[in-house]
């Protein structure tokens, strides 16, 4: 069999690529341990391909003697790999490691070299088995199995890293002042002149005190603790090494220790287990401190609430956004609040409408609200601070809930928005996509605004000069052709809502007219004013299915369900200004059988799709 695959040119690429692997993993076993544990983290995947292959190749030949004679350093190269405890932290690397020194071990050893090939294989196994796992091969003699002490030598390990880190780093990163300030266990332990500390003499004798620490210190403890981070009962140390900053002014924890936190992180939105689940204090630091994990985190949000489950509720879009506590760290650190805000405003303007990303932001922006409401530091924040100060105004009368408000005052109320929003844009304090992203955040007023456009009491025109904020971003052109749209459908809507025996041909003739394609942000308001129109008016729901079909037209069941819930939700519940128990017998019914007959529309699609797979 040896000669069979002399010939194959894998084992000449394979002797060279051990020679180079040997090479490395002995620098690795004598270089510092914060600068190996960084390049064996991030030489895992590399080693685990190779070492598979190797594995492949060795099963393939089947002949120790053979093996040892054209891989003459396979046996040093396993032997160094499992003496490296770095390396054993590493489940899928030592799996691979244990079936490469298996292949090794003859089924009946012929001559002394085989004999002693299944004896060094027994041996390193079992010591890789002996740091990995738990044995029964404990005698009255020893304390504890070589699993126990392992485990309890990285618990010590871990502790005694953490109790270096709290006691040599005097400054720490304050959330308030966004800077680094002396811990006061600092003055307590140390003395300073009084004067001096009014005169600010006591930063500059700070810094001159931890520019006596390495500065490279954290960088080495970040490299070393790479390994470590998927164990979980590490996760103190690795907050603990986020939270130390010392007088440099760049980054002095590794990328590569930031990266991977922050890559984990993303488990928390993906996976049911997480292996490092950082407290709400550690995410801060981490969000403080490293920019990418601030904007993996907005990507989750919106990659979950959006593509992942985009038929999600609104009060499980708001779980989701309260779960990880984005919204408290914003009102408790404005650096925080001034990255998210423009990561969001950046997304609200390449939605291009999206429905689902306009419902998170709004989501967010409630949830950000209740953390001010519920904030008890003093002093305390108002909720008017985190927008521009031009805009003060504006967001304390959005920020007032409208069905709170009776109609005629919510009506009065646009009409002064709408003199703010005129004087904004007019004076040069406020552009167009400023004035359209702050209204976004508020969009129970856009819900108002199309419940207002059906009450014949009220100006038509002062009401949709409010939505067409909404309608952003259009061209000029598109903007004049959607507002001459939307007028005609409200008008004609106005005059049918209080017809008692409505026909679908009445509600065809006045959608007929607009055949045309609208953009994203028409068919969002259209369809709104559709659905509310069915809850409003006298005979909406004798035509409650063809409604239904007009507001949603060419949508997968499960789309629609999802949508026509949750516009029921904001219009029901959320919105408050329609109570369920003003519709109606007939129309709940009408409502529960679109609702049944969406439902059984979904299960006819899913057996469909499942159909089709499986053909």
């Amino acid at each position: 069999m040896a000669k069979a695959i002399t010939g194959d040119d894998s084992i000449p690429r394979l002797r060279a690529e051990i020679s180079d692997w040997l090479k490395l993993v002995k620098l690795w076993n004598q270089d510092d341990a914060g600068r190996s544990a960084r390049e064996i983290y991030e030489n895992i995947p590399s080693l685990n391909h190779f070492l598979q292959r190797l594995h492949n190749l060795i099963s393939r030949l089947n002949d120790i003697s053979y093996i040892v004679d054209v891989l003459p350093d396979v046996g040093q190269l396993l032997g160094r790999l499992t003496d490296n405890k770095t390396i054993l932290l590493s489940e899928c690397t030592s799996k691979i490691l244990v079936t490469c020194i298996l292949a090794l071990v003859p089924d009946n050893p012929k001559n002394r070299l085989e004999e002693r090939a299944k004896q060094w294989a027994y041996s390193q196994v079992k010591n890789i088995a002996s740091y990995r796992t738990e044995n029964p091969y404990k005698t009255d003699l020893m304390v504890c199995t070589p699993y126990e002490f392992n485990h309890q030598a990285i618990e010590k390990f871990v502790l005694e890293i953490q109790a270096d880190l709290e006691s040599q780093y005097d400054r720490k990163w304050s959330c308030k002042t966004n800077c680094l300030i002396p811990l006061r266990s600092h003055f307590q332990h140390k003395s300073f002149d009084v004067d001096k500390f009014k005169q600010g003499n006591v930063e500059r004798q700070l810094s001159e005190e931890l520019d006596n620490v390495d500065s490279n210190s954290l960088t080495r403890i970040s490299d070393m603790c790479l390994p470590l981070l998927h164990i979980p009962r590490t996760v103190t140390l690795i907050e603990s090494l986020l939270s130390c900053h010392s007088a440099s002014t760049s980054e002095e924890l590794s990328a590569t220790f930031l990266n991977t936190v922050t890559q984990l992180q993303s488990d928390c939105y993906f996976k049911e287990h997480c292996v490092l689940r950082l407290t709400y204090k550690g995410r801060v630091q981490l969000w403080l401190r490293y920019l990418p994990a601030l904007q993996q985190e907005i990507h989750n949000l919106v990659k979950v609430t959006t593509v992942l489950k985009p038929c999600m509720s609104r009060t499980c879009v708001r779980t989701t956004v309260q779960s990880r506590n984005l919204p408290k760290a914003c009102v408790e650190n404005p650096a925080i609040h001034t990255a998210v805000n423009a990561m969001l405003k950046s997304v609200y303007i390449n939605c291009h409408g999206n429905s689902l990303v306009l419902r998170l932001i709004n989501i967010f922006n409630l949830c950000l609200l209740d953390e001010v409401s519920a904030d008890v530091t003093e002093p305390h924040v108002e909720f008017s601070s985190f927008f521009p100060r031009r805009q003060e105004a504006l967001v304390h009368l959005l920020a007032i809930k409208p069905q709170d408000l009776s109609n005629s005052s919510c009506y009065h109320q646009l009409r002064t928005m709408n003199t703010l929003i005129k004087q904004l844009t007019s004076s040069g304090g406020c552009n167009t996509v400023d004035v359209c992203w702050l209204l976004v955040q508020f969009n129970t007023w856009f819900y108002k605004a199309l419940e207002l456009t059906l009450y014949p009491d009220t100006d038509l025109q002062d009401v949709l000069t409010f939505l067409y904020w909404y309608l952003y971003p259009l061209s000029t052109e598109e903007l004049e052709l959607e507002q001459g749209s939307l007028r005609e459908v409200i008008t004609a809507l106005r005059v049918l809502q209080s017809k008692v025996y409505l026909q679908s041909c009445d509600l065809q003739y006045t959608m007929s007219a607009n055949q045309r394609k609208h953009s994203n942000q028409m068919t969002n308001v259209i369809r709104s004013l559709l659905v509310l129109f069915l809850l409003k008016s006298s005979g909406g729901h004798l035509i409650a299915m063809e409604i239904l079909d007009l507001a949603f037209p060419d949508m997968a069941m499960n789309d629609k369900l999802a949508s026509f819930l949750e516009l029921l939700e904001i219009f029901l519940d959320f919105h408050g200004s329609i109570r369920i128990t003003q519709l109606g017998s007939a129309k709940v019914k009408a409502i529960i059988n679109i609702l049944q007959k969406l439902k059984d529309g979904c299960s006819s699609e899913l057996l469909v799709s499942n159909d089709i797979t499986t053909g």
